[in-house]
């Protein structure tokens, strides 16, 4: 087992996110891993600018928490925090971003009302969101995410880290195993591209009909099922191919999904996503839904991940569950991400 422990640079603005703060470094020394957070520094000045520079390149990983407000501003307009965030990028360093949901229901003094800063603040979220970036509920939720993707990034982008003498590894070391799981990455790729081939000529061969694609801006009808006076009943809902993906692809950025127990409907499997899908429907047909438990059939969730996959979205991923057993889930891909940050933009500048 390697020995490896990384530091991590904290940024967020302080006094609105204190308790986020401190449950994203608890979850970095559960870890084993060194957090750096702005307490340790002085008041600020040009001193600790060039200190926060110094101490962001010897870090081997850059987190940034933002939520309602943008921040004490720099000389030159911009915050501290979005000062650290460009020069970790400037850096190669790998940055995580940790985006704060539903920021309308803070209190109000966590929450920007100058129209300049908030002008700022919403820049700011986009630019985080175009990248690496999880959404968060609460303080809990943000402890587990900050932890999973740490975790992740131990193996996907292993850095050089801390280590006793005895098991240092080297630079070269270090990016050899990089260039090794780089070509792993890519040739796993070009497997399933060649196995996509492969499946989609033995279908052409079957069929005289061209095989057309919904896009995401096309309508489909949903059954949603509920119950009306103690009798099931259904819906039928109109919904666009890109609103189901923004949630379906938020839920599934940076994990490997798979049917589960899920806490909304314990006694059905599902995926962790449908719980987000029927509050969606709830809220664009409120006055008819009310109070009432809905469910979207499994099937047509089933035939939403297909149409997604053959879409080049999402694919399937290989991975290793905590008891030890190989599962076969969805992850997205690289085109599913990018489509993702598009419709997430998309959505946050209608809103």
């Amino acid at each position: 087992m390697s020995e490896v422990r990384y530091q991590v640079f904290v940024s967020s603005t302080f006094q609105d996110l204190r308790t986020d703060r401190q449950q994203a470094t608890q979850s970095i020394l559960e870890l084993g891993y060194f957090p750096s957070t702005m307490e340790m520094f002085p008041a600020s000045d040009e001193t600790q600018w060039q200190l926060i520079q110094r101490v962001i390149k010897e870090c081997d990983y850059y987190i940034v928490i933002v939520a309602g407000r943008y921040g004490s501003l720099a000389p030159g307009g911009v915050s501290y925090t979005e000062m650290e965030y460009d020069f970790a990028v400037e850096q190669g360093i790998p940055v995580f971003g940790f985006v704060k949901k539903d920021i309308q229901k803070l209190p109000a003094e966590d929450v920007d009302s100058d129209p300049v800063l908030v002008s700022k603040l919403e820049a700011f979220r986009k630019k985080v969101m175009s990248r690496s970036c999880r959404q968060y509920g609460d303080s809990n939720e943000l402890g587990m995410a900050v932890m999973k993707s740490l975790v992740q990034a131990s193996t996907n982008l292993p850095r050089t880290g801390w280590v006793k003498a005895s098991a240092a590894r080297t630079e070269e070391d270090v990016a050899r195993e990089q260039e090794l799981r780089a070509e792993v990455v890519e040739l796993s790729k070009q497997v399933e591209r060649l196995e996509r081939e492969l499946r989609d000529r033995q279908v052409g061969l079957g069929s005289d009909e061209e095989l057309v694609l919904p896009s995401l801006q096309d309508t489909l009808s949903l059954s949603v099922l509920f119950r009306d006076k103690n009798k099931p009943s259904k819906r039928d809902f109109e919904i666009k191919y890109r609103d189901i993906f923004g949630i379906i692809g938020s839920a599934m950025y940076g994990y490997v999904l798979r049917r589960g127990v899920t806490s909304t409907y314990p006694r059905v499997e599902g995926y962790s996503f449908e719980p987000t899908l029927c509050e969606f429907i709830r809220e664009k047909d409120l006055e008819f839904f009310g109070a009432k438990s809905i469910t979207v059939p499994s099937h047509q969730i089933d035939a939403l991940l297909i149409t997604f996959k053959e879409m080049g979205l999402v694919m399937y991923e290989n991975q290793t569950a905590e008891d030890g057993k190989l599962f076969r889930g969805f992850t997205l891909t690289e085109a599913g991400e990018v489509e993702l940050v598009k419709v997430n933009t998309a959505t946050l500048g209608t809103q």
